[in-house]
């Protein structure tokens, strides 16, 4: 119930009376503070003048006083979220109130501080609330839909804006994506920033794509003026299987508000040009191997450390790469080894009907053989990553993909489940291989998940090597691949 303020005698008394509304009643808002102290400061100071000269304020001038009461009253009348909803509204009713002061009041001003909004910045305190109040958060799965994409778009923007997320806030970028998934999950709705528009997005004139998958092929284009890898997802017809629109949307969620060093940037997706399709950064040095083929004497060591970086940031942020090999890791232009997400990490586990041939090679033996370790069926886990980490790790060091001796995908499983791994590359120590981080390789894609050690542990190992090797890079292999003796 609003408060009731007593009868006024005279016009300063008016305006002096309303400036105290605003002022008590901005004290109350859960967002916008500052923008509101400054224009509650201004009807004080303003008030104040007229009372102390004892002029009468014009008509004008009372009227903008009544107009900014209600606004304000409006603002605070809002719950927490709520109020981060109807944020953008608030800002540009907030910039309105101020543009449109009586020339009087707008000369009083001038020597004072200058208001300027934003919904970003005033109502990241609030969103943070909200992310840490189980209240306020059943409050925003309950929306209606037009409040609730309003939620979704803000929730997108704040997270996407460096500025006011800092890309170090784990707390918040961990709660504020988890909001977005569950919203997703009820609602099917995705910030709209996720859609690139047709008219930023090129392709380019290349014929041909310059990569090409098992259900999509990759294109060199631009986005917003900068080169981009563009995959063009294969689809019959212009209608996209729910299924792969939903799961492309998926990955889009996290990966364009993941910010980390070794994590591929990704722009968004459209489905204007194509059916459907996705861009991110393009990695000018393409995959780890064809790097390593060009620049021989590339540091393998700060390469690993590079992708061990990523997969931990993936691990922390509760997000899995899953189905890691050498050719899903991409050099950027300063050569920075960089990995994307892959998939969501919720209960512990993701599950997965079948294994890739394209993957079995890097592949945990749980994974194939799920029921020795009394699992019901496959499933992605951080120990799962960590196995294929230490796959690529031997990639690295040697140029061949893991079993590259046996031809056939069913004697590389059998190989995995009855725990032969591959051999020590005896030429590899002057490349950096050295006795520990073969330790340490031996210790990720150990038999049984829990011998495995964590992201943590394993980049400390590496960190501690790297630091007595130094960042001189190693001479460069006589051969490459190197020859496995």
């Amino acid at each position: 119930m609003p408060p009731r303020w007593p009868p006024i005698s005279s016009e300063p008394d008016l305006l002096s009376g309303l400036a105290r509304r605003i002022s008590l009643t901005s004290e109350e808002s859960a967002v916008f503070k500052h923008s509101l102290s400054l224009l509650a400061a201004l009807c004080q100071s303003y008030a104040e003048s007229v009372r102390i000269y004892s002029s009468s304020p014009s008509r004008a001038v009372i009227e903008w006083y009544e107009g900014v009461v209600s606004l304000v009253g409006s603002i605070q009348g809002f719950d927490l979220v709520g109020s981060i909803v109807n944020s953008v509204h608030f800002e540009d009713d907030l910039r309105r109130a101020y543009a449109n002061r009586p020339p009087e009041v707008l000369e009083f001003s001038r020597s004072l501080p200058i208001m300027q909004p934003n919904y970003k910045i005033q109502t990241i305190d609030a969103f943070q609330t909200m992310l840490s109040s189980d209240d306020a958060m059943e409050t925003a799965h309950n929306l209606q839909q037009d409040d609730l994409a309003a939620l979704v778009n803000y929730t997108g923007e704040v997270l996407d804006d460096s500025s006011v997320v800092d890309v170090n806030n784990f707390t918040s970028r961990k709660a504020g994506l988890v909001l977005l998934r569950k919203l997703y999950r009820k609602s099917g709705l995705y910030p709209s920033l996720l859609s690139i528009p047709s008219e930023i997005l090129h392709t380019g004139s290349a014929l041909q794509p310059v990569a090409s998958g098992g259900f999509a092929d990759v294109w060199k284009g631009s986005c917003r003026g900068e080169q981009a890898a563009i995959k063009v997802y294969r689809i019959v017809g212009r209608d996209v299987p729910s299924a792969l629109l939903k799961r492309v949307l998926k990955m889009a969620l996290i990966s364009r508000f993941l910010r980390h060093p070794n994590i591929i940037p990704f722009y968004g997706v459209n489905t204007e040009l194509f059916p459907l399709c996705s861009a991110h950064k393009w990695m000018p040095n393409g995959d780890i191997n064809r790097f390593l083929r060009c620049n021989p004497r590339a540091h393998r060591v700060k390469l690993v450390v590079d992708i061990a970086e990523g997969l931990k940031f993936l691990h922390d942020m509760d997000y899995l790469r899953a189905e890691l090999k050498g050719d899903a890791v991409l050099i950027d232009k300063a050569q920075r080894a960089c990995i994307s997400a892959y998939e969501e990490f919720d209960d512990q586990s993701l599950h997965i009907s079948s294994v890739y041939p394209m993957t079995t090679r890097w592949a945990a033996p749980e994974i194939i053989d799920p029921e020795r370790f009394g699992l019901e069926r496959s499933m992605w886990t951080r120990e799962t990553d960590i196995y294929a980490f230490s796959t690529v790790m031997w990639e690295v060091f040697t140029g061949r993909i893991p079993f590259y001796e046996l031809s056939r995908e069913a004697s590389v499983m059998r190989a995995i489940v009855t725990d032969r791994r591959p051999q020590r590359p005896i030429h590899a120590t002057s490349l950096g291989l050295s006795n520990r981080i073969w330790d340490l390789m031996q210790r990720c894609w150990s038999s049984f998940p829990s011998d495995r050690p964590d992201m943590t542990d394993v980049l400390g190992c590496l960190d501690r090597v790297l630091h007595e090797l130094g960042e001189d890079a190693p001479e460069a292999p006589e051969q490459w691949p190197l020859v496995m003796t």
